[in-house]
């Protein structure tokens, strides 16, 4: 399983693209800002958002 990741995240294309998840977009825009915990984020496109609008983003 290990091999799958490790291979998946090592072609230089986004396996999900640039742009944030949907959902988590339309969410995180209703809260104040503030800190927020993104474990397991991947290729990070949902923490680069975050930052861009303000969030403190720990990963």
């Amino acid at each position: 399983m290990k091999d799958f990741w490790n291979n998946r995240y090592d072609e230089e294309a986004y396996a999900y693209g640039l742009s944030p998840n949907i959902f988590f977009k339309e969410q995180l825009d209703l809260l104040p800002r503030g800190s927020i915990l993104l474990p397991a984020e991947g290729e990070g496109r949902n923490a680069i958002y975050a930052l861009n609008v303000g969030w403190e983003v720990i990963m």
